[in-house]
């Protein structure tokens, strides 16, 4: 059984003023993962006006660290769409004894995408209810957001606008638990307790 790590980041204009904090949470949350002796595979979606796949089931050994030239923040937020977009772009690597997390880092809420929020949530209900998908969301008004699309409130936390470094703090650790979990599904995995299938 290997990990697939989705890490869904906005890169719309508001993170315009937090780019040198995003880029060097970013790379603590590789060099954390990296050190991690469980074979895992990483997605990184990047999103405003468009939505982006930097990296698509690289081994984690294998992943640069980003530079603020990587990052450049502009235009709205595409989150639904990236949300989709990131869910079907792991769903094409996936095997049937892979374990999914998929990792949604935003500080608004979601205002260019195709895609509706009733969409997204059939999406996520459904991945979940096959029991080897988790998803973490760090954003707006966390708590409601996730029980609108279907994720576990458990969890979901809200965006520190003033301490970026926690938000990946936490989606690190999060992540790290639930890889050293061994189970196939987690819930309450930003409460560090966990309940796992």
């Amino acid at each position: 059984m290997k990990t697939l790590i989705c890490l869904i980041i906005d890169e719309s204009g508001s993170m315009e003023q937090n780019r040198t904090e995003i880029v060097n949470g970013y790379n603590r949350f590789i060099q954390q993962q990296a050190k991690i002796n469980e074979e895992a595979k990483f997605y990184l979606i990047k999103f405003n006006n468009i939505v982006t796949a930097h990296f698509s089931h690289r081994p984690l050994n294998n992943v640069p660290l980003m530079t603020n030239q990587m990052y450049n923040p502009r235009g709205g937020t595409r989150l639904y769409d990236a949300i989709n977009y990131g869910v079907n772009e792991v769903d094409k690597y996936k095997k049937n004894d892979d374990r999914v997390i998929i990792v949604i880092l935003t500080d608004g809420e979601d205002n260019h995408s195709d895609k509706r929020e009733s969409d997204i949530k059939e999406l996520i209900q459904y991945k979940r209810s096959r029991g080897d998908w988790s998803f973490i969301y760090i954003g707006e008004c966390a708590q409601q957001f996730a029980e609108r699309v279907g994720i576990s409130p458990e969890n979901a936390a809200d965006f520190l606008h003033d301490n970026i470094d926690e938000n990946f703090k936490r989606a690190s650790t999060a992540v790290k638990n639930f890889r050293l979990n061994r189970s196939r599904s987690c819930s309450n995995l930003l409460d560090y307790l966990y309940m796992c299938v």
